[in-house]
């Protein structure tokens, strides 16, 4: 999924949804990989779904906020995930937060994001790694190689 591969994520994946009873953790995954592929119908289904199974798994909250990014609502979903990296000790949605500002070019909402990351896990190098690739994107490559040699 980091990878940008939806669909490829849909291929593992589609053994363990065609199960009889998916995991919740593989639904929100799904609903996250339509979500990216622009599905939707289908983002919205698998992400009720994976709520339904367990409606506290940040994985699933993080699911349906990214599912209001494929609705065209942007606003509405950096919401949901503000809220969720602030609220969750775990990183599933700082990461998913990063990833849409990025997406969305909002740079400096990005290393802000990754400032909760990195207060989060402050020896995790995941942190320096994507401020050194958000300073990349805003051409600040002396930062950007500090980010990289802290990480």
């Amino acid at each position: 999924m980091r990878a940008g591969q939806p669909k490829r994520v849909l291929e593992v994946l589609s053994p363990l949804l065609e199960a009889s009873d998916p995991d919740g953790q593989s639904l929100s995954l799904a609903a996250q990989a339509y979500a990216q592929i622009g599905d939707k119908q289908k983002a919205e289904a698998f992400s009720a779904r994976a709520e339904k199974l367990n409606p506290n798994a940040a994985l699933s909250r993080t699911a349906m906020a990214l599912a209001e990014f494929a609705k065209g609502n942007a606003e509405q979903g950096f919401s949901r995930l503000e809220e969720l990296a602030a609220s969750d000790k775990g990183t599933v949605a700082d990461i998913a937060l990063i990833a849409a500002y990025v997406r969305q070019r909002k740079f400096d909402a990005a290393l802000k994001a990754i400032e909760g990351l990195e207060r989060k896990e402050p020896q995790n190098p995941n942190g320096p790694g994507l401020r050194g690739w958000v300073q990349v994107m805003r051409k600040d490559l002396p930062a950007a190689r500090q980010s990289f040699e802290r990480a």
